[in-house]
């Protein structure tokens, strides 16, 4: 949060796109996308085909975040980073409301994790 929020108190605000939900060492998404029809959310990410085989089988981790309902829908081990999609159902709710994304990955023995991505 140390770099999302801008302005001075008491008049400040938070820069979605510059939180992280995550922090580690492990490589972040490449040009993150995210795609919304009805309640599903469809997140791409670029797949280097020269890519360590040792961080193909990263899982994903999303998030999706409603600052209207103060709710955030989450997944912590989704599809693998060598497949260059996921996807993830919202709640009703969340539909026609603001929205903010982000993905990241976490290695298959679940002890490494990236930086977060926010999703445009």
């Amino acid at each position: 949060m140390k770099h999302a929020f801008w302005g001075e108190y008491p008049n400040m605000s938070l820069d979605y796109s510059k939180a992280l939900v995550s922090m580690g060492g492990l490589q972040p998404a490449i040009a993150p996308a995210v795609h919304l029809t009805g309640t599903l959310l469809t997140f791409t990410w670029l797949v280097d085909p020269n890519m360590d085989w040792g961080i193909k089988n990263d899982r994903t981790m999303l998030l999706v975040y409603c600052p209207e309902l103060g709710k955030a829908s989450y997944f912590f081990s989704g599809a693998r980073r060598s497949t260059g999609t996921d996807t993830m159902e919202l709640p009703p709710e969340y539909v026609g409301k603001e929205l903010h994304c982000y993905i990241a990955f976490k290695s298959s023995d679940g002890k490494g994790i990236s930086d977060s991505v926010y999703c445009e």
